[in-house]
């Protein structure tokens, strides 16, 4: 989508379907202003709140960076059952809502929520984190167990 110059600006759960081969697919791409004739003039916002990134608010434009914001977002509400539609920007630490999730995971998420787009990771460094990411503490918590386990059998 970024690569070839597509900015959503509207990524919120409402418009991703997910497909029978395990495929996340955008919907909308700003259909609404055509088939509702909606303009600047009489909706100036781009998005809904909570899920827009804060540039948008306030800007006429954004950047794939702007997308980053509301996939951190999608994210959020995902692992949290936070909606940010209902608290207005104000994201809590994640581990503190789901303390099941890794440090890691905390930190990944939470940078792209960064108010700042130049402190979102660019899609590179999104995709090698994801590929080596432990998304849950659990996971470490029965490592542990298990090598306790095979350390006491081979007593």
């Amino acid at each position: 989508m970024h690569n070839n110059g597509v900015v959503c600006g509207d990524i919120r759960p409402s418009n991703l379907i997910l497909t029978s081969d395990g495929n996340i697919k955008f919907l909308n791409y700003g259909l609404a202003n055509i088939f509702y004739g909606l303009t600047d003039d009489v909706y100036p916002f781009k998005g809904v709140y909570g899920y827009v990134a804060p540039e948008l608010r306030c800007l006429p434009d954004g950047d794939f960076k702007s997308d980053i914001f509301s996939l951190g977002a999608v994210m959020y509400f995902m692992l949290t059952g936070s909606n940010p539609e209902e608290i207005s920007y104000k994201f809590q630490p994640i581990r503190k809502l789901n303390p099941f999730l890794s440090l890691q995971v905390e930190r990944f998420i939470q940078s792209f929520l960064s108010y700042t787009p130049s402190n979102r990771p660019e899609i590179g460094q999104i995709i090698r984190v994801m590929d080596s990411i432990n998304f849950f503490e659990v996971a470490k918590s029965e490592e542990k167990d298990k090598k306790a386990e095979g350390e006491t059998k081979e007593k």
